[in-house]
């Protein structure tokens, strides 16, 4: 799957290079900031990157992300809301208005940029969802661990990342993971391992039931364009 219809956005080149602010927890103007989930410390999200063509559809659920010391990360789960989200089923998703105003109530006292609050003395991040759907014809890879302590990209991923350059990619919400988006029906689904210039890389496919933890914070483009099955 080869990106066909990609401009350079000019916001940022960092395949290859330092994911946006990842670890230095310094607020930036433009990508917020993400601290290391071993400290416990949940990732910014900028709604104001997030595609216009993702946040005008009825797609949208608030994930409610519980720290999990054990584990070392938060665990997901969809937050109540007049019952729960399922991925499958779009009579229980909300609009992207709706779930500022979930957001809103949930916290109390709610900064965007700034997700992470103390919930009955347990740390907790909200966090918007988006939900796949096949109708949409959008796909998302997910990519898992491929920045290390430093923020240096794995050189195998940034040859990925590089061949979506100019749709919508941003970190994921542990900080060393990354999402790419794209209009698509990739024939791949789930777990799979693809060969990249001799190597191999273990990759998630997803263009239907399946939520997808949004960060808003950019690697390339704020928009979603059409890719290949190359």
């Amino acid at each position: 799957m080869d990106n066909t219809n990609g401009t350079d956005a000019g916001k940022t080149t960092l395949h290859g290079g330092v994911a946006p602010n990842a670890y230095d927890g310094i607020t930036d103007p433009v990508y917020g900031s993400a601290s290391r989930q071993l400290k416990g410390m949940a990732l910014r999200w900028s709604q104001s990157l997030i595609p216009q063509v993702l946040r005008d559809k009825p797609n949208w659920t608030v994930f409610e992300l519980t720290w999990n010391a054990q584990k070392g990360k938060y665990d997901k789960v969809p937050a109540k809301w007049k019952g729960r989200a399922k991925c499958g089923d779009p009579s229980t998703w909300r609009t992207w208005d709706d779930i500022l105003y979930m957001c809103s109530v949930k916290t109390e006292k709610w900064n965007p940029e700034y997700d992470e609050q103390m919930v009955d003395g347990v740390k907790k991040s909200f966090a918007p969802a988006y939900a796949l759907s096949e109708d949409d014809g959008i796909f998302c890879i997910d990519l898992d661990h491929i920045y290390d302590a430093y923020g240096q990209c794995d050189p195998i991923a940034a040859v990925l990342l590089d061949k979506f350059k100019g749709t919508y990619c941003e970190q994921s919400k542990s900080g060393d993971g990354a999402h790419i988006f794209g209009y698509g029906k990739p024939e791949l689904n789930g777990n799979v391992t693809v060969e990249i210039e001799g190597e191999r890389l273990d990759i998630e496919v997803y263009s239907k039931d399946r939520f997808i933890c949004m960060t808003g914070i950019g690697i390339d483009s704020s928009k979603v364009k059409e890719a290949s099955n190359d």
